[in-house]
C-alpha cells in the first residue's frame, strides 16, 4: 500500500502478501486492507520513503495485536527500505514475528483482558522529524506474550494471533538514534487486518478461485432445441438449391499482372487493306465505320 510519501507491505517468505479491500482516509492519513495469514508462518514489516531527498528523517513504529515494538529510523540519505522482522527482547536478541492459532477458553476472567480490542491487526505508524545523534541505553522490560489466549465471546471470527519464534540472536548491537519528532501527529498509518484465507473468501472479502476443468470431446455433450433443430430442417432443401445454382455458374477468372511473368504480351497484328475496298462486302456492324472518301493510311473506300 501507498499513502503520501510511503509505502508499506508485509512480507512472507520474501515476498509481498496479496493486499484486498484496500481503504485509504486521506483526512486521518490512514489506510487499511486485509492480507491472508497462515499459523506457522514468520512475516516482516517492511516500508519505504519516497522522499528522502527533501532533507526530511522519519520513523516508524510496529505495533502488533496492540504491542508496540522498538521504532525504526529512516535517515535522509538511505535509499533502501527499512523492516522491523520481530520483538527486540534485548540489544542482541530479538524473537521474529509469525503467525499463530488462538486460543480459546471460557474462563470469564479473559472476558475483559485488555488489548483484545487490536487483535488481528498489524499496524505501523509513521513520524517526520530528525535524527539528532545517538541515544542512551534503553531498558528492556516488557516481554511478549507467547500465549494467546481469547474468551470465546471475543473471539469471534478471528482464528490467528501473532505470536513470536524462539529468541535469534543479532551479529551485533542494536544502535539506538535520538530522534526528534515534528508535529504531534504521525504523517501515515498503515493498518493490515489479517486473516486466514478461507475467512476472508467467506466473507467476500477475497474472491473464491474457481476451479478450471480441462475440456475434453468425451465430456461435452451437445444437445440443440428442437424448435431449432426443425427449423434447420426446413432450410436445408432451400440451402441445397442454392448451393446447387452457384455451382453452375462459371465465375471469370481475374488474372493479374504478375501472375504468369514468363508470358508475354500477345503480338499486334497490322490489318492491310486493299487500295479499293467494297462498303458493301463488309459486314453491316462495320459499314457505319466508313465514310465517303474515307481514308485510312492513303487507301481510299468508297460508298456505293
Amino acid at each position: 500500500m501507498r499513502l503520501g510519501d510511503f509505502s508499506a507491505s508485509l512480507f512472507v517468505d520474501d515476498s509481498p502478501l496479496d493486499e484486498y479491500d484496500i481503504v485509504a482516509d486521506e483526512g486521518r492519513r490512514e489506510i487499511t486492507c486485509y492480507v491472508p495469514s497462515q499459523a506457522g508462518k514468520k512475516f516482516t514489516v517492511r516500508w519505504a520513503d519516497w522522499t528522502w531527498e527533501q532533507g526530511m528523517d522519519s520513523a516508524g513504529f510496529v505495533s502488533v495485536d496492540g504491542l508496540r515494538c522498538s521504532g525504526k529510523v529512516t535517515k535522509m540519505l538511505n535509499r533502501g527500505t527499512v523492516q522491523r522482522t520481530g520483538f527486540d527482547v534485548d540489544e542482541r536478541t530479538v524473537r521474529d514475528f509469525m503467525f499463530s492459532d488462538i486460543k480459546s477458553t471460557d474462563d470469564d476472567a479473559q472476558l475483559h483482558a485488555l488489548g483484545h480490542e487490536k487483535l488481528g491487526e498489524i499496524s505501523l505508524e509513521i513520524w517526520r522529524g530528525k535524527v539528532m545523534g545517538t541515544a542512551a541505553p534503553r531498558s528492556y522490560d516488557e516481554k511478549p506474550n507467547d500465549n494467546c489466549v481469547v474468551h470465546e465471546r471475543v473471539k469471534k471470527a478471528m482464528v490467528h494471533c501473532v505470536g513470536f519464534a524462539e529468541e535469534r540472536k543479532l551479529s551485533g548491537p542494536t544502535r539506538r538514534s535520538r530522534f526528534c519528532f515534528l508535529g504531534k501527529h504521525p504523517v501515515s498509518r498503515f493498518v493490515f487486518k489479517y486473516r486466514p484465507l478461507a475467512v476472508l473468501q467467506a466473507q467476500g472479502i477475497s474472491q473464491t478461485p474457481v476451479a478450471q476443468r480441462p475440456c475434453t470431446d468425451a465430456s461435452i455433450e451437445f444437445r440443440p432445441n428442437k424448435r431449432v433443430s426443425v427449423r434447420i430442417r426446413a432450410l436445408e432443401p432451400a440451402v441445397a438449391e442454392l448451393q446447387k445454382g452457384q455451382s453452375s455458374q462459371t465465375l471469370p477468372v481475374k488474372r493479374t499482372l504478375d501472375e504468369r511473368p514468363d508470358e508475354r504480351p500477345a503480338k499486334r497484328i497490322k490489318l492491310k487493306l486493299p487500295s479499293q475496298t467494297n462498303v458493301g462486302s463488309c459486314p453491316r456492324s462495320l459499314r457505319f465505320l466508313y465514310r465517303k472518301d474515307f481514308r485510312v493510311k492513303g487507301h481510299t473506300m468508297k460508298r456505293k
